[in-house]
């Protein structure tokens, strides 16, 4: 049985801030639609119907899935591309907690 860490922080009215064991997640919307943007490159849009355990959810990943397939063997040699700022997000997320505990 594996140990599952996950702690969510209202920050504002319609955001969270979900820290897990492995990543950071923030979270934007009402209840019912919701958009989470993760530090792993994960986005999420979620819609449900609040009380009756109908929902859609559509996750897309930006770093696995792509990251694979610039590896595969090709004609050409080339590099995968690097991530230009792959903390800003996380950066973002402290910025916005520091502002709303200072206010």
């Amino acid at each position: 049985m594996a140990l599952r860490f996950r702690k969510t922080i209202k920050i504002a009215p319609g955001i969270r801030l979900n820290i897990g064991k492995k990543s950071i997640s923030t979270s934007f919307g009402v209840k019912g639609a919701r958009h989470t943007v993760s530090s792993t490159g994960n986005k999420t849009n979620s819609v449900s119907i609040p009380n009756t355990g109908i929902s859609w959810r559509k996750t897309t990943s930006t770093s696995g899935k792509k990251q694979r397939k610039e590896l595969s063997p090709s004609k050409e040699t080339t590099l995968p591309k690097k991530r230009i700022f792959p903390f800003l997000g996380i950066i973002l997320i402290i910025l916005v907690v520091i502002i709303v505990l200072v206010l």
